[in-house]
């Protein structure tokens, strides 16, 4: 049965893991699970409600030292979404919003902005956070510019996973939305489901947590994409501990 990435994809994976985690891509607060113990707080739209989990997700990043404001901005593509072939809507489904996500105001202080439509959907209101999060992280430490432009939103992606959290951005590439032609699944994230949860079990393998202890926590299509990547992973342990 072939993997859900290809070798190229896992091979910058590894690769690209190796380089975040030599400039210091490691969670300070384990892996982070879409539960009380990480949020005390139920991720709702309101603004309060909002600001209050991305602080909380600055905190986990080991990041709440910085001054970020949050702004929330309405766009006019981040209100509905359509399916990956452009013929239908995906209801309750924001489109990728067109913003300037984070912009760096002087030393240690950002603004950090999220689209009114991601409000609507949880799942990808929690990819947006900590895929700014990691952002932010790549910017303090001068890392972007190693990536080259067409890797940079990707390395997001890793760099958030390997940040602790990867089953957040697993569940942000994986998000099934019924259209009018059946069941489709959307991503919001620029890892595909694959990658994704191939970044996730590399972090579990690094940081010597159980994939069992992970899987209760993903959507059904994420999850059978880290079933097939933590086999892969066990496969190819001598490479996972060269990363490090």
């Amino acid at each position: 049965m072939p993997h859900t990435w290809s070798d190229e994809q896992a091979r910058w994976i590894f690769r690209r893991a190796a380089t975040l985690r030599a400039r210091g891509a490691k969670p300070v607060s384990g892996i982070v699970l879409p539960t009380h113990e990480f949020y005390p707080d139920k991720l709702d739209a309101s603004p309060k409600t909002v600001r209050r989990f991305f602080s909380r997700t600055l905190e986990l990043a080991g990041l709440d030292f910085l001054d970020v404001k949050i702004e929330i901005v309405a766009t006019e593509d981040s209100e509905g979404g359509g399916c990956s072939t452009g013929g239908c809507s995906a209801p309750g489904l924001p489109a990728a919003p067109k913003l300037q996500r984070l912009t760096q105001e002087g030393d240690g202080a950002y603004v950090a902005r999220l689209a009114k439509g991601e409000l609507s959907h949880p799942t990808v209101l929690a990819s947006a956070m900590v895929r700014t999060v990691a952002a932010i992280f790549l910017t303090e430490l001068d890392a972007l510019a190693v990536f080259s432009r067409e890797e940079r939103d990707g390395a997001v992606d890793l760099a958030a996973t390997l940040l602790g959290f990867g089953p957040i951005v697993a569940n942000g590439s994986a998000i099934e939305v019924r259209g009018c032609s059946g069941m489709k699944v959307h991503a919001a994230t620029a890892l595909g489901q694959g990658e994704a949860a191939l970044a996730l079990a590399v972090s579990c393998a690094l940081e010597e947590v159980e994939p069992a202890s992970i899987a209760p926590h993903l959507g059904r299509v994420a999850l059978e994409a880290f079933a097939d990547a933590v086999r892969f992973v066990g496969a190819n342990r001598e490479t996972v501990t060269r990363i490090d």
